[in-house]
């Protein structure tokens, strides 16, 4: 019988998730049109879960990236 294996990475929430997508977008961005619309909602999503105190998000999002 086949064994499934532990995940070895941590699920992380769709916020975090959303905040990798963006940085790596960012950062493959081509050019300055595109990096500037990247680092708008990069921008935002941080604002807004610094505000809502989120910091475990903050914290998976950087040990992913």
């Amino acid at each position: 019988m086949k064994r499934s294996r532990p995940s070895s990475r941590k699920r992380i929430s769709d916020d975090a998730n959303e905040l990798v997508r963006l940085a790596t977008g960012l950062a493959e961005s081509g050019g300055r049109l595109e990096a500037k619309l990247w680092d708008k909602q990069l921008t935002e999503l941080v604002c807004k879960l610094l505000h809502d105190g989120a910091e475990d998000d903050l914290n998976a999002s950087l040990d992913r990236l």
